[in-house]
């Protein structure tokens, strides 16, 4: 469940990077050099093609099918009861990970919720 979140949040900071990379180009990029507009298009249509071979991305990925083997195995060798605690760590695992490598804020009333659903799952 840890791994799931991790690798669903390394996807989502390939995105995130991507986005940025994207908003630092401006229009006129894509037609420098004397080529056609033209150009330009197929260029963003082959970079959009080649997002899922970013390392992160694909980092992410691999990380995440990795968790669910994992789970799988797993699930079929634990007691339901002890499997249902995995949906709240994964909030507590998203929150984490959000904030450390997003840089998304964690708010009081957040961190309250989290903080009263840990001891829960234990």
């Amino acid at each position: 469940s840890t791994l799931s979140s991790l690798g669903l949040v390394l996807q989502k900071f390939a995105h995130a990077r991507r986005s940025a990379a994207d908003a630092l180009r401006t229009p006129c990029d894509a037609g420098r050099g004397g080529r056609s507009s033209n150009l330009g298009g197929r260029l963003a249509v082959a970079a959009a093609a080649a997002y899922v071979l970013q390392p992160w991305w694909l980092l992410g990925f691999g990380v995440f099918l990795a968790a669910g083997a994992v789970n799988m195995v797993s699930m079929a060798m634990t007691p339901q009861l002890i499997l249902s605690c995995l949906g709240s760590w994964s909030l507590v695992c998203n929150l984490v990970f959000a904030n450390l490598l997003l840089g998304e804020r964690i708010c009081r009333k957040q961190a309250r919720a989290m903080a009263a659903l840990v001891p829960s799952i234990a």
